[in-house]
């Protein structure tokens, strides 16, 4: 009952949040985000440790073992909507991690993936794969992380709606494929396309975020 009541607000919520993110309060959008997961039925730790984020990737990385990009790309749609809500609700919270909560990071991406494999592939889906891809490649996993980012861009391929494909682009090329064997000049191609379709879809935050790379990319030519 209550998990009904609290789906019908989550697009209020998402608002709520992104204007937290525009006013630069990490801290009020983090905790707006962690107190509707937990109201979904899922609590992240206080503070996660190195123990838990090893756990979380290990579970990760054994769910998708021996899953080829064939089998991945055939996986079913996700049908359930409060699992549906949980990824909406993640995939906004991910730049705030990326700031200020670097030990929950991890432990989103890999909720956000290991949800895809079990319950199916939402139109959120891809972010998942592109930030697994960006983590890989922290680690120095690149070949990996190029793989997971390429996977992501065919997932956007899957949905009708770009509303994730501004978000998406912006890691795959922003973080991932220039250094893997692509040019600088093929990145300013899918960041302006990015950046445009962020702008129609009201995702501003990595709208700006693409404009940024592609004058990064211009000043290094």
């Amino acid at each position: 009952k209550h998990a009904v009541k609290i789906l019908h607000k989550v697009p209020s919520y998402v608002c709520l949040i992104k204007s937290y993110i525009a006013r630069v309060k990490i801290k009020e959008a983090i905790s707006t985000c962690l107190y509707v997961l937990a109201k979904l039925g899922l609590q992240f730790p206080k503070s996660a440790g190195m123990p838990t984020t090893i756990r979380y990737v290990i579970k990760t990385k054994m769910r998708l073992r021996g899953k080829t990009d064939e089998r991945l790309k055939q996986l079913p749609e996700l049908e359930d909507k409060s699992k549906e809500a949980v990824m909406r609700i993640l995939s906004v919270v991910l730049s705030c991690c990326y700031l200020t909560r670097q030990d929950l990071l991890p432990l989103v991406i890999c909720h956000m993936v290991r949800c895809s494999l079990k319950y199916g592939i939402s139109h959120i889906s891809p972010i998942a794969f592109a930030m697994y891809g960006f983590m890989l490649n922290i680690t120095g996993d690149f070949k990996e992380g190029y793989r997971f980012g390429k996977l992501a861009l065919s997932f956007l391929k899957k949905f009708e709606t770009k509303e994730m494909h501004c978000q998406t682009i912006c890691i795959v090329w922003g973080y991932i494929a220039p250094w893997r064997d692509n040019s600088f000049r093929d990145s300013m191609e899918h960041l302006t396309y990015a950046s445009k379709v962020g702008m129609e879809v009201g995702d501003h935050e990595y709208a700006m975020h693409c404009v940024t790379f592609f004058f990064l990319r211009l000043a290094l030519l």
